[in-house]
């Protein structure tokens, strides 16, 4: 099984390839949901996810998805339906992700769950990740929320700022290195949050939360809340 697109290069390895028109969306859901636990598509799961997902709004794609985070099935799949979960227009799609990163036993899983949330790009899901960052377990789970709460709050920056105008003419390379040695140095998160409150560069702002999301540091987790929730 192979998921493209009408845009896509086909290699048919020398078959021919017959296009078969246009189908409604129930009609290859249809064809897809029911195979998925068929015994001879048990290593096709991960792609009839990848085209269930591409469906986008319908409740049938939305439901295989769930199903496929269950914990019968392999942990690359439960994956992968966590990543196609977030891009449905569905109003359960943050409810069924926070299950799964409760509930799964991966490592793995769990921390797509993360990134998840990221793609749903919501208030609510921006909520959420506040919480794992504070309160998850695991170390790395927690760092891997704040790492993409920074992506985050460096979009909304540049959405809120605007272009900002940057008087200092000095090279950006020289200033992106200097951003970096900040993040190196013992005291450096609060020289970071410092450049993110206060330096006229949206480009070196952005820069110094990426940094502060890859700390770690609560203090870090501060600033980026506040950023995304006022």
């Amino acid at each position: 099984m192979h998921v493209i697109s009408l845009n896509s290069y086909v290699e048919s390895d020398g078959l021919p390839l017959y296009f078969m028109g246009v189908f409604d969306g129930n009609q290859s859901l249809d064809f897809l949901v029911p195979i998925f636990d068929q015994p001879a598509h048990k290593d096709c799961q991960e792609k009839i996810v990848s085209a269930v997902g591409m469906h986008g709004t319908f409740q049938k794609a939305f439901n295989l998805l769930e199903k496929a985070t269950g914990s019968k099935y392999p942990a690359d799949v439960r994956k992968d339906a966590v990543f196609w979960i977030a891009m449905q227009k569905n109003d359960k799609r943050i409810g069924v992700i926070l299950r799964v990163f409760e509930n799964d036993t991966s490592y793995e899983v769990r921390k797509n769950c993360i990134f998840a949330l990221f793609l749903v790009k919501t208030k609510e899901s921006d909520t959420q990740l506040i919480k794992i960052a504070r309160n998850a377990k695991k170390k790395e789970l927690r760092k891997n929320a704040i790492f993409w709460l920074g992506q985050r709050a460096g979009q909304r920056m540049a959405k809120v700022l605007g272009e900002v105008i940057d008087d200092d003419k000095e090279d950006d390379g020289v200033k992106n290195s200097a951003v970096f040695a900040l993040s190196q140095m013992p005291n450096g998160v609060d020289k970071l949050i410092k450049v993110v409150n206060t330096n006229k560069s949206l480009k070196i702002r952005k820069k110094a939360l990426f940094w502060l999301g890859e700390s770690g540091d609560p203090r870090a987790l501060d600033v980026i809340e506040k950023i995304l929730l006022n």
